[in-house]
């Protein structure tokens, strides 16, 4: 019986190669576009939100607004705890933090996912996912050899007041809204306007892609820069309410006392404003997508030859 399993196994695998289920080698690899780092938000838009949003998706002649994966997670964990001064420990935190917004969870077992514009959850919805949205900024050229140099971290986090951190608890029953858990920008490149354009985009991402109408978040009291920033933008700090039902932790309480809670609600869209479009999914297919296809169809009649 085992010389009769051997005999057919060659065959099996190359009907199951065929169907995508195995591959030379072990596990079939992911298409040229997948395995690609970042991808350039422009290819995620459609043609006219390009046109209109050129000052933020080209801030200058040597910088690209790109959208990360998880494949770019060195790239922006470097660039946050850089930002931050962080130590090995809180770099590691913060790595945790980022893989799992990047889509860590989700890519277990299948393929590193192409960066996407939807919201992770539907609007409404009480779920708290971990996926989230990072993109920023990286040195022109090929994304895989680029810089990172800015970077926006947006997820959707319960508002009732807590911070998201790692192990943070939150409320039942409350709809998870837009919150922003990081805002880099490289000491090098700072005082280009980098941070206030990355907060104008993703708030037109925010509104006019995901539909919502307010966005979250908390900054350190003394980080006066970060403050001010935010408070140019429109982000109004809201007090903290006690909740007899879910008090805060004391641990959740002292850091409430060093940080502020901020609000900004999102106009409507104004009459002589196009609306952000995400690209249909057929316009964002590339070079390397179509070339992993003619492979796949050429291992396919090879495959077929050999029988």
């Amino acid at each position: 019986v085992g010389a009769a399993l051997g005999a057919l196994a060659p065959r099996w695998r190359r009907q199951q190669r065929r169907r995508g289920k195995v591959w030379r080698g072990g596990r079939r690899p992911a298409p040229a576009a997948t395995r690609r780092r970042a991808v350039p938000l422009a290819e995620l838009l459609e043609r006219g939100s390009v046109e209109e949003l050129e000052q933020w998706l080209r801030p200058s002649e040597n910088l690209q607004a790109f959208v990360a994966n998880l494949s770019d997670l060195g790239r922006c964990t470097e660039l946050v705890a850089e930002v931050f001064e962080a130590n090995i420990a809180e770099t590691e935190c913060m790595k945790r933090g980022l893989a799992s917004r990047l889509g860590a969870k989700s890519s277990i077992f299948q393929d590193v996912l192409r960066p996407t514009l939807r919201r992770p959850v539907p609007l409404g919805s009480t779920v708290i996912p971990e996926l989230g949205l990072i993109f920023g900024y990286a040195t022109a050229g090929d994304l895989d050899q680029s810089q990172v140099v800015a970077l926006i971290d947006v997820s959707l986090w319960p508002h009732d007041g807590r911070v998201r951190q790692d192990g943070a608890r939150s409320k039942q029953g409350v709809a998870s809204k837009p919150y922003v858990l990081n805002l880099c920008v490289s000491p090098v490149f700072r005082r280009r306007g980098l941070a206030a354009k990355l907060v104008a985009l993703a708030e037109r991402l925010i509104r006019d892609v995901w539909g919502d109408t307010e966005i979250y978040l908390h900054v350190y009291d003394d980080a006066l820069p970060a403050n001010a920033l935010y408070e140019a933008c429109g982000y109004e700090a809201l007090q903290y309410i006690y909740d007899k039902e879910f008090p805060y932790s004391k641990a959740e309480a002292e850091l409430l006392r060093t940080s502020t809670w901020r609000l900004k609600t999102l106009q409507p869209r104004g009459a002589d404003e196009a609306a952000m479009q995400p690209a249909a999914v057929e316009e964002v297919q590339d070079d390397g997508e179509v070339q992993a296809e003619e492979e796949e169809k050429e291992r396919g009649e090879e495959e077929e030859a050999e029988e």
